[in-house]
């Protein structure tokens, strides 16, 4: 198939614009009156970052046991068994909150 130009090519030359000559873009707007509303689970997460990043939170002995542990294979292999126990601290944390 053969396509034929339907127009004929433009004899106008072109002119180089120099960057004081374009024209700034237009300020993008202030925001409106948006809201955003956490779901309840997306709430639980978030209370439980901002407890981990509490100062002072972190027990250094605490930290060294479980470092121990963790080397001697006697803690972190069951990761199901982490998952439930770090849901069932965040509902328990969660429960006594209410």
């Amino acid at each position: 198939m053969k396509v034929e130009p339907t127009g004929t090519p433009s004899t106008t030359p072109v002119t180089r614009t120099t960057a004081e000559a374009r024209k700034p873009a237009a300020q993008p707007s202030l925001p409106g009156p948006d809201a955003v509303s956490l779901s309840s689970d997306l709430h639980l997460a978030d209370v439980a970052l901002r407890a981990a990043a509490m100062a002072g939170d972190v027990r250094p002995e605490a930290v060294a046991h479980a470092i121990e542990l963790f080397n001697e294979g006697r803690i972190g292999s069951d990761l199901e068994q982490l998952a439930d126990r770090i849901i069932d601290s965040l509902t328990e944390s969660r429960v006594d909150e209410t």
